[in-house]
């Protein structure tokens, strides 16, 4: 019968299908206890792949849901707060210096919503009380940026790049940096040594060793539960189902799950597993490390998108763990905002009300710049 997996295919709950090496009797060498360590280390990291994995589903719903229209409604309400404001600007019982107030208010608020949206009409606004227009604002930042990755990357960036699109500059840094090692490569060398040369066959060979190693263990796990050969429907089934892990194990060099199947099919025990070679237990290790490797990387590319989708603080520190709750929290702070920006539109709709919002708001900057200067 086959026994309990993981959304990945591997096996779970059965203590059976550990691969670890124990030894009561001696003493574990170096390499067998870095060889545990880095079993213990790759569940680990399947564990948080596959956290990452469920979360994206939940989160997404109560993102959408809960999250996404008090934004919209967030938004749309500054832009109305915003275009009260330039009504106001021109009415009646307003001081030199509140007048001021609005001017700054608006400038303030309309370049940060201009850079949530493109608003012509917020455009409008911003230019009627800018001296310099948001366009010629947008194309010296701009041009600063290019700058500055310039001289950070060395790599000169094409005019017609989108600077606004954080993916493009990405993109196009990662392939010129990929064609100028390609014209690298292919520049004249000078002569290798003889001792440069011995280090690449010895690369060279170790490499061959290591490939060995995986096919040796597929060869193995491919003769015994290759389903042409099984006479039994259900029985070929199964085996149909293992050899499907076995291949795609094998292509992703998961020395791990290799194992782990060969546990599972019986075709090696615990035994086994406490006397490996320390020739082959040092391979071993080698490509354990390198899956360990690529399993980080994986994470590492699902939280950067994760963060990118749902515009997450690269400064915060976010888990599977705490994601959930900090939108939770992020959910309830939106509310209070929702309920704060309600109430400071309907300030702005009568004169009194508006001046004394005016004033209100006024000690909250100056509240804000002596926190800053602290």
């Amino acid at each position: 019968m086959p026994k309990n997996t993981d959304l990945f295919g591997y096996p779970v709950d059965d203590k059976s299908s550990e691969i670890v090496i124990q030894k009561t009797a001696v003493k574990l060498s170096k390499e067998e206890i870095t060889f545990n360590t880095l079993i213990k280390q790759i569940k680990t990291q399947r564990e948080q792949f596959a956290a990452w994995e469920n979360l994206h589903g939940i989160f997404q719903k109560k993102y959408s849901l809960e999250l996404d229209p008090m934004l919209k409604e967030m938004l749309e309400i500054k832009i109305k707060i915003v275009h009260r404001l330039d009504q106001i600007h021109a009415e009646k019982g307003f001081s030199k210096i509140e007048r001021s107030q609005i001017v700054a208010l608006i400038l303030d608020l309309t370049s940060a919503l201009l850079d949530e949206c493109d608003d012509a009409e917020l455009r409008t606004v911003f230019d009627k009380y800018s001296h310099i227009s948001h366009d010629e604002i947008t194309a010296e930042k701009l041009t600063h940026l290019k700058t500055m990755l310039e001289m950070e990357t060395g790599i000169e960036l094409d005019d017609d790049l989108d600077l606004n699109s954080p993916e493009s500059v990405f993109q196009y840094i990662n392939e010129q940096l990929d064609t100028q090692a390609e014209e690298e490569q292919q520049s004249p060398q000078r002569k290798k040594t003889a001792k440069q040369r011995a280090k690449e066959q010895k690369q060279q060979a170790e490499e061959q060793h290591l490939s060995q190693s995986l096919r040796e263990i597929y060869r193995k796990l491919a003769s015994a539960l290759h389903p042409d050969r099984e006479p039994d429907a259900q029985e070929r089934e199964r085996k149909n189902a293992l050899m499907q892990r076995v291949n795609q194990a094998h292509e992703s060099g998961n020395l791990l799950q290799l194992l782990e199947l060969q546990l599972e099919i019986e075709q090696i025990d615990a035994n086994m597993i406490n006397n490996l070679a320390p020739e082959r237990l040092q391979r071993y290790n080698k490509i354990l490390k390198e899956q360990l490797k690529d399993l980080r990387d994986q994470i590492s590319q699902i939280e950067h998108g994760f963060r990118t989708q749902f515009d997450i603080n690269p400064a915060i520190k976010l888990t599977p763990t705490n994601a959930l709750k900090r939108l939770n929290a992020e959910v309830i702070s939106m509310e209070q905002g929702l309920v704060e920006l309600r109430q400071d539109l309907k300030h702005l709709q009568d004169i009194k009300a508006a001046k004394v919002w005016l004033k209100q708001m006024q000690q909250w900057y100056d509240e804000q710049a002596f926190y800053d200067f602290d």
